[in-house]
């Protein structure tokens, strides 16, 4: 009766083999990547729904604090409380040094969630990429290098 399993055994072992092999010629199954747009905080405030579900890279002023995580349009607008001219976003609390500076962000846009008490203009999440964004005399500064 061990015998018989073993050859059981091994013949299972090699069919799955088989078909291993066979399914490794057949060409893969091509996957559709979800785009970045590259777009403005001021089109992503104006015209939400454009962007609604969407991957976007957006630039401006991150300011960080319970309850008032927000990438507003200028520094300005969130000295003067204009949460309106402002996307909420889900920081993910590594990068609490980022607050007060002007970042560039990669997330997905989400036109119907206005954040906290429905204060903001939408609202970005799944962050993949956020990174301060250098000064325009920053920038000339590194490129004579």
């Amino acid at each position: 009766m061990t015998i018989a399993r073993g050859a059981g055994l091994i013949l299972l072992v090699s069919c799955l083999f088989n078909l291993a092999c066979q399914k490794a010629n057949e060409p893969l199954a091509t996957v559709q990547a979800a785009a970045t747009s590259d777009v403005s905080l001021l089109h992503l405030i104006a015209a939400p729904t454009a962007y609604d579900r969407k991957t976007v890279r957006v630039i401006g002023f991150c300011h960080l604090e319970f309850e008032g995580n927000g990438l507003y349009f200028h520094r300005e607008d969130f000295d003067r409380a204009i949460s309106k001219n402002a996307i909420w976003i889900d920081a993910p609390s590594d990068k609490a040094a980022l607050s007060d500076q002007y970042v560039l962000i990669e997330a997905t846009f989400d036109a119907g969630d206005n954040g906290h008490m429905g204060a903001f203009s939408g609202r970005l999440k799944d962050i993949t990429r956020m990174e301060r964004w250098p000064s325009h005399k920053e920038f000339e500064k590194a490129t004579q290098r």
